[in-house]
C-alpha cells in the first residue's frame, strides 16, 4: 500500500470516527423535551443531512481562504459536515476560518468540543483552520455589529454560509422582527430572518447552503423576503425530500423540506440541479433544469418552481400554456379555514339543526362528493359566534383536494379532483385540506381568506 493510499485510508477511519461521535452527541442533546425546542424553534441537523447540506457547494478552486458561517449552530453538525466536505476536496483551501453562533447555554460546550474536533481534522490534512464558537443571539449579534462588513467585526464578509435557521414565527410587536426590521428585512418566520442575514454577510460569489421549510418558495407572505433574497443571489441547486417526515424524524417533524444552494452573484446559470429523495438516506435522482422554469425572469411573484421528475416539469408546461389566470375569470382559490385542533368544541359527527355540513378531503369520491360519511372525521360544524365568520353562502363550488410535491405521482391524479357543489341551507365550511375556487363576488361573504 503507498503513502497516499495509507493517509486516504487513515483519513477515512478519522473522518469516520469524528462524524459518528458527532451524530451520537446531537442525537443525546436532542433528547429534550419537545417544548423547550419549539420555544427555540431548534431541531438539530442530523448527521446525514448535513452531509446533504454541505455537498450541495461547488468544489473549491485552488488556494483561497475560506471564511464559513454557522449561525444556529446547534452542537456543530452542520460545521463538521462542511470539514469533512473541504478535506475531501480535490485543492485544499490555504485556510479556513469558522464563526459557529449559538445562543442556547446548553449547547455551547458541545459546540466548543465539536469545532476542536474540526480543527484537529484540518491539521491532520494540513489545512490551517481557526473555528469560534460565539455565545450568542445571531440577530441581535448582527444588530450590535456598527457595520455588518466591518473589517474588525468577527461578521466580517464570508465565502461560505451553511445553515439550519430555527423555525417559528414572529409577531409583529417581537424583538426579532424589531431586529430584523432595523437590517431591512421584513418576514414573518424567523427562518426567514436568518437566511436573508447570512445572504448579506456574504462576500461577492460567496455562496450559501441551508435546510429550511419549503414554504419561502411561494405564497405571499414570502413574496418579499424572495424578491430581496434574489436581488443579491443566484439558485445553484436544490435538493428536496418527497417524505415530510424522515428529514428529522427523531424530532416527529412534520414539514415540507427543501435544501438549497445559492451564490451571491448577478448572472443566473443556465441549469439549476434539482435532486430528490424520499429521506436522507434514500436513493437519490438528479435532474437540471433550465434556470428560466426554476424561476421565470417575468414573474412578478418569483414563485421558485422545483421540479424534481419529468411529470412535474410536463405539468408545469401544461399550466402555463393555459389561455388565462384565474382572476381574468373573475375566480378566486381559498384554503379551508377550518383548524380541528382549535374547532374541536364545535365539530360534530352528524348535522342537526345547529349545524352545517363541514367537507374533508375523506369525503371526496371518484363519483363527487361522499356525504356524510361514517369515520374519524366529523360531517359538520355548530353554527356559532365564533364559526360563522367561516361559513360560505349558499352557492356553486369547486372543490379540490389539496397535494404537494410529497405525495407520490400514482396518487395525485387519482386525489385531484373537481367537484360542483350547491348546499342548502346556512352554508358549508370545509378544513386547510381542501381548496375552494370561487367567483370573487362570493368570496368575502363568511370566509377568511389565506
Amino acid at each position: 500500500m503507498n503513502n497516499s493510499a495509507d493517509v486516504k485510508k487513515v483519513l477515512h477511519s478519522m473522518t469516520t470516527i469524528l462524524l459518528k461521535t458527532v451524530e451520537q452527541v446531537r442525537a443525546e442533546a436532542a433528547n429534550r423535551p419537545r417544548e423547550e425546542k419549539e420555544q427555540l424553534g431548534q431541531f438539530l441537523t442530523p448527521l446525514e443531512v448535513a452531509e446533504l447540506v454541505a455537498s450541495l457547494f461547488q468544489p473549491l478552486p485552488p488556494a483561497v481562504h475560506i471564511r464559513l458561517l454557522d449561525p444556529g449552530a446547534g452542537i456543530g453538525s452542520l460545521s463538521v459536515a462542511f470539514v469533512n466536505w473541504l478535506v475531501q476536496q480535490e485543492c485544499h483551501p490555504q485556510s479556513v476560518e469558522i464563526v459557529a453562533v449559538e445562543l442556547d447555554d446548553n449547547l455551547m460546550p458541545l459546540l466548543t468540543e465539536t469545532l476542536k474536533s474540526c480543527e484537529t481534522l484540518a491539521a491532520n490534512v494540513g489545512i490551517r483552520l481557526k473555528a469560534y464558537a460565539i455565545h450568542a443571539d445571531f440577530l441581535k449579534l448582527c444588530n450590535d455589529e456598527a457595520d455588518l462588513f466591518s473589517s474588525t467585526g468577527i461578521l466580517k464578509e464570508f465565502t461560505h454560509a451553511i445553515i439550519n435557521p430555527p423555525y417559528r414565527k414572529i409577531g409583529s410587536d417581537s424583538v426579532e422582527r424589531e431586529f430584523l426590521s432595523k437590517r431591512g428585512v421584513e418576514v414573518s418566520n424567523i427562518y426567514a430572518g436568518f437566511v436573508a442575514l447570512a445572504t448579506m454577510l456574504l462576500s461577492d460569489g460567496g455562496e450559501l447552503s441551508a435546510i429550511t421549510p419549503r414554504s419561502f418558495c411561494n405564497g405571499t407572505y414570502f413574496k418579499d423576503f424572495r424578491r430581496q433574497f434574489f436581488s443579491s443571489m443566484v439558485l445553484q441547486a436544490a435538493h428536496v425530500f418527497v417524505s415530510r417526515q424522515k428529514a428529522f424524524s427523531q424530532d416527529a417533524v412534520l414539514q415540507e423540506n427543501v435544501i438549497f444552494a445559492a451564490r451571491r452573484a448577478k448572472d443566473r446559470p443556465d441549469v439549476v440541479s434539482i435532486r430528490t429523495s424520499d429521506g436522507p438516506n434514500s436513493t437519490r435522482t438528479e435532474n437540471l433544469v433550465a434556470y428560466s422554469t426554476v424561476l421565470p425572469p417575468h414573474d412578478h411573484d418569483m414563485v421558485i418552481h422545483l421540479p424534481a421528475e419529468e411529470a412535474g416539469l410536463r405539468a408545469m408546461e401544461f399550466v402555463t400554456a393555459l389561455p388565462a389566470r384565474l382572476s381574468d375569470l373573475g375566480v378566486s382559490v381559498s384554503t379551508g379555514p377550518v383548524v380541528d385542533f382549535r374547532a374541536r368544541d364545535f365539530l360534530r359527527e352528524d348535522l342537526d339543526e345547529r349545524s352545517v355540513p363541514l367537507l374533508y378531503p375523506a369525503h371526496f369520491s371518484r363519483e363527487g362528493i361522499d356525504w356524510p360519511k361514517q369515520g374519524k372525521k366529523p360531517n359538520a360544524i355548530m353554527v356559532a359566534s365564533e364559526t360563522t365568520w367561516s361559513l360560505l353562502p349558499t352557492g356553486n363550488y369547486v372543490l379540490l383536494k389539496r397535494f404537494t410535491a410529497a405525495f407520490r405521482q400514482s396518487r395525485q391524479l387519482l386525489n385531484f379532483m373537481k367537484v360542483r357543489l350547491a348546499v342548502a341551507g346556512h352554508g358549508f365550511n370545509h378544513p386547510q385540506a381542501v381548496c375552494l375556487l370561487v367567483p370573487k363576488q362570493h368570496v368575502r361573504v363568511g370566509v377568511r381568506q389565506r
